[in-house]
């Protein structure tokens, strides 16, 4: 489902690991934020994008700024 929402937890359950990494997800994605509700969210769709954009594979050349290496 596209539309449905991930908060942190579920990012932590689907494998990224560490505050750092799910920061840097929020920092890079729109996130949601339900009134009366204090924890955030972003939608599937835009973390599954955001996983397909970060994936390199043989047709794609990993540069130095993309790979985290100063």
């Amino acid at each position: 489902m596209p539309e449905a929402l991930l908060s942190r937890t579920d990012l932590a359950q689907l494998g990224c690991r560490g505050a750092g990494s799910i920061d840097a997800m929020f920092r890079e994605l729109d996130v949601v934020l339900l009134p009366r509700f204090s924890r955030p969210f972003v939608r599937v769709a835009d973390y599954l994008g955001l996983v397909e954009r970060s994936t390199f594979r043989d047709d794609r050349v990993r540069t130095r700024a993309s790979s985290g290496i100063p």
